[in-house]
């Protein structure tokens, strides 16, 4: 669970690690890395959970300020026109374990939070947010992340896994209910 102290909904995203994430395989220490809206300075914590129900914490203080509220930084209606594109990839490296991969998932989404004014009209853009990301690689879930209006606009993920292919898949739902989804192709690395 990613905490955001001072941020208007201070739970960012609760990530769930699936059997892919688990997969053997000795690739090394796992990496996870997505960005976040920071309104005001505040502590970031990390909070995991163990499968035995151990509770551990990693926190940094950050300096940002006016990510919730700050104004969208592209035309809402184009914005909206190309919501739901995703760009996924995923690659081995010669220098590494033959399973070692890195993934990237890339969604266009703006993560309305509900407090950006609308320079054109006056008005609050309404809050609209990916609120479920499922990403797999097409035989096992790797993780899923129930987000929030702190997740970042454009949100993305990079991460390592083990896998023996360089293949993808993403299912995404918002606030409203639409449905997205993108994969990857099989490639070389």
């Amino acid at each position: 669970t990613i905490i955001i102290d001072r941020n208007p909904a201070p739970v960012a995203a609760v990530i769930k690690f699936g059997e892919g994430w688990r997969r053997g395989g000795n690739i090394g220490d796992r990496i996870f890395a997505t960005r976040l809206r920071i309104d005001s300075f505040s502590i970031v914590r990390a909070v995991l959970e163990t499968d035995d129900g151990q509770l551990l914490m990693a926190q940094k203080f950050v300096a940002g300020a006016g990510g919730c509220s700050a104004l969208p930084s592209k035309d809402p209606d184009a914005v909206l026109a190309e919501m739901g594109r995703s760009k996924l990839t995923a690659t081995a490296h010669t220098s590494r374990d033959p399973e070692w991969r890195e993934g990237v998932v890339m969604i266009r989404y703006p993560n309305f939070t509900g407090m950006q004014l609308n320079p054109a009209t006056g008005q609050f853009t309404p809050a609209r947010y990916l609120s479920d990301i499922v990403v797999g690689d097409g035989q096992l879930t790797l993780f899923e992340v129930e987000g929030s209006i702190s997740l970042s606009e454009d949100p993305n993920f990079r991460f390592t896994y083990s896998g023996t292919t360089n293949h993808l898949e993403m299912r995404a739902e918002d606030s409203d209910g639409l449905k997205m989804s993108g994969a990857t192709a099989d490639a070389p690395s």
